[in-house]
């Protein structure tokens, strides 16, 4: 039925006058009618545009499948079952099966339905309340416990142990909300490991610990990275698993890093019970109580070796990732930190670039000099250059006289001019061999991402060609 012939006829509860056309109306009572039906119009096509944004928001939610988050976070998605995710505004945005079957009757859609909602009136406010715990915040995990119910049966109230992280980035900010075992709203809060079953098959290792940092509890991927079984660790500090690579001045920053912020994520050499050393990409998150104190601590970390199970034993670890001669990260160790920098940016909408820095002439200057000699001044390139790099960027050798730097945020225009800047400093200062001074030169070459490439080998072969395109860099 078109338009015209809808307002011809009328609706059928004769909020309009019966006749079938116009000519029956009286030319105010005509003009006011058709106001309100353009009016009417209007709403529905901004609910309409509403509703088609709020749709694409959910598309690319679904699309990006939470990866916007941390590695803790995407773990302990895929360890629990019952799980909402809201936005900034507390509506509801995705929905486990399990918990949109548990929270609302059959048939009926949890999208966007505001979390409050399904909150009795005495307890509407708390959502606001805590998402606005997070302004400013950096990290760490809040627990909850939250009394939910069908918005319609408001007396069918049952109360969840929760978990409250924040994902997302800038741009648009998520809640995810975890729930835990169902418990009686005044029952003494449960230990983690009882309130959430958290501890499921992942391919990530998880651990939770109580306020000291002892750990009570790990999952099967845990005993599988690390060797160790449950019964030997529960009660033990992790630094039971300490390769001992990391100083006291490490940890002391881990903490430091924990307690202000509420969460660390970073690289570690750690030790298998076999005594071989791993490396590891770990996300730690601070559990933090209504009264804002620290309960526990919950962890997640992915195993970054690349050797297969017949090549565990034969090879040192260190070694697998530590350039032997300037005890800088290689290639290899170079490469998995990329990795993790393109995802980072890749959700973070922001930039990094790749810089290969080759000593010019360096076979030539093996043969005139000796290898011991090279040696040295590759130590000692290496050292000079890395005083020029911020506390966040990587420098790595990647084999003879060639290395390789990472600066995250940073589009290639801006690292070449700082690392411009920094190979001019290093190369105007003579090295010393023996008893001789020697002056070297150094090229650069750099890539991009995402405007060169996006992936880790193309923007290495990029850089690497960008490389033997560039002009020397001396004093």
């Amino acid at each position: 039925m078109s338009l015209l012939t809808s307002i011809a006829h009328g609706p059928a509860d004769g909020a309009l006058p019966s006749p079938v056309g116009f000519d029956h109306l009286e030319s105010r009572d005509q003009q006011q009618q058709l106001l309100r039906y353009a009016q009417d119009l209007q709403d529905l096509l901004a609910q309409k545009d509403g509703l088609e944004a709020r749709h694409q928001q959910v598309l690319e939610f679904m699309g990006r499948g939470a990866q916007d988050a941390d590695l803790l976070l995407n773990t302990l998605l895929r360890s629990v079952s019952m799980y909402l995710v809201t936005d900034q505004q507390g509506e509801i945005m995705q929905a486990s099966p399990a918990a949109e079957s548990a929270l609302l009757p059959a048939g009926r859609s949890i999208y966007w339905l505001p979390l409050h909602q399904l909150m009795p009136y005495t307890e509407r406010d708390r959502v606001a309340s805590i998402i606005r715990d997070f302004v400013g915040a950096e990290g760490g995990i809040r627990r909850q416990r939250l009394l939910l119910c069908d918005p319609v049966q408001a007396k069918l109230s049952h109360c969840y142990e929760a978990l409250v992280l924040r994902g997302g980035n800038a741009k648009r900010m998520e809640y995810y909300w975890l729930l835990g075992r169902r418990v009686a709203p005044d029952a003494a809060a449960l230990p983690m490991e009882d309130a959430f079953a958290l501890l499921g098959e992942t391919h990530e290792a998880l651990v939770i610990t109580d306020s000291n940092a002892d750990i009570r509890a790990v999952n099967p991927a845990f005993v599988r990275i690390t060797g160790y079984a449950a019964s030997d660790v529960v009660g033990q500090n992790p630094r039971l698993l300490s390769s001992g690579l990391q100083g006291a001045d490490f940890y002391r920053g881990l903490w430091r890093q924990l307690h202000a912020e509420g969460c660390w994520t970073g690289e570690l050499f750690n030790r298998r019970k076999n005594g071989q050393i791993y490396f590891e990409w770990v996300t730690i998150k601070a559990v933090i109580e209504v009264q804002r104190a620290t309960s526990s601590y919950v962890a997640a970390f992915s195993d970054l070796s690349p050797l297969d199970d017949d090549d565990v034993g034969k090879h040192d670890s260190l070694f697998v990732y530590q350039d032997g001669l300037t005890g800088l990260p290689n290639r290899r160790l170079f490469e998995a930190r990329l990795m993790m920098a393109i995802d980072k940016a890749r959700h973070g909408h922001t930039e990094l670039s790749v810089v290969w820095i080759a000593l010019d002439r360096f076979s030539k200057l093996s043969q005139e000099l000796g290898h011991d000699a090279c040696d040295s001044i590759l130590r000692d390139f290496g050292a000079r250059l890395k005083e020029r790099l911020r506390p966040g960027d990587t420098l790595a050798r990647a084999g003879g006289g060639e290395f390789l730097v990472l600066l995250p945020d940073l589009g290639c225009e801006a690292a070449i001019k700082i690392m411009g800047d920094g190979l001019l400093r290093v190369v105007a200062e003579k090295f010393q061999v023996a008893k001789n001074e020697v002056h070297i030169t150094a090229s650069m070459g750099c890539a991009g991402f995402p405007q060169h490439a996006t992936d880790v080998p193309t923007l290495m072969r990029h850089a690497s060609a960008s490389l033997y395109n560039a002009s020397p860099f001396t004093e």
